[in-house]
């Protein structure tokens, strides 16, 4: 289709055929009667499912958005325990801006050992390795951040907050490159529970 596409245009410019193109209508695969109008749709097919011809493997994998580069340009995607990749928002459809705690669905490629993104796409949540939510009472370092129970909770998360407060946190297994192995990080502040005390203030100011 695109060499009689090519002969086409040659002709009906009134163009001399290059030698190149001419060989061509002389191998044995070439049909002169094939209908080259379809060879749009034809492309568009094989360009659906090019990734088979460019990778090893493809397929698709779930994960959390984490972190969002400050550059604006990319975001830390967690897939599983020791399993984070890069994914650059200009593949996501416009005007999809994900946030910290929005899960993904991506489609990945393996070549040659590494991994590619091809596409990422927002999705509803779904249940990944590593991640899940726990509540537990608010313990405030002199440095900011705390812990609710064995979980880590970076200080911009707890703004506002006082020790001893009871949270629920979603978080993920993170590594800790200080201690050499996996810990909980806090993710996010799920819901923040009333105080046994707030909850007598509020009880006696409604009486």
């Amino acid at each position: 289709m695109c060499v009689k596409r090519a002969v086409n245009c040659y002709v009906e410019n009134g163009w001399r055929i290059k030698p190149g193109i001419e060989q061509l209508t002389f191998e044995t695969w070439y049909d002169s009667s094939v209908n080259s109008e379809s060879i749009q749709s034809f492309l568009l097919e094989k360009a659906e499912i090019a990734h088979q011809y460019l990778y090893d493997s493809v397929y698709v994998a779930y994960g959390l958005v984490i972190n969002l580069h400050k550059s604006g340009k990319g975001l830390h995607l967690y897939l599983a325990p020791g399993n984070e990749i890069s994914v650059p928002l200009r593949i996501l459809p416009q005007g999809s801006q994900p946030s910290i705690g929005d899960h993904l669905e991506v489609q990945l490629a393996a070549d040659h050992g590494e991994k590619v993104v091809l596409a990422a796409a927002r999705c509803n949540p779904v249940e990944l390795e590593g991640v899940n939510s726990t509540a537990d009472s608010l313990r405030l370092t002199d440095k900011g951040f705390g812990f609710v129970g064995d979980t880590f909770v970076p200080a911009h998360l707890i703004v506002g907050c006082t020790d001893g407060d009871r949270l629920e946190v979603l978080r993920y297994r993170s590594y800790d490159k200080k201690k050499s192995q996996y810990g909980w990080k806090a993710l996010g502040v799920v819901k923040q529970f009333v105080t046994t005390q707030l909850s007598r203030f509020l009880q006696f100011s409604h009486s």
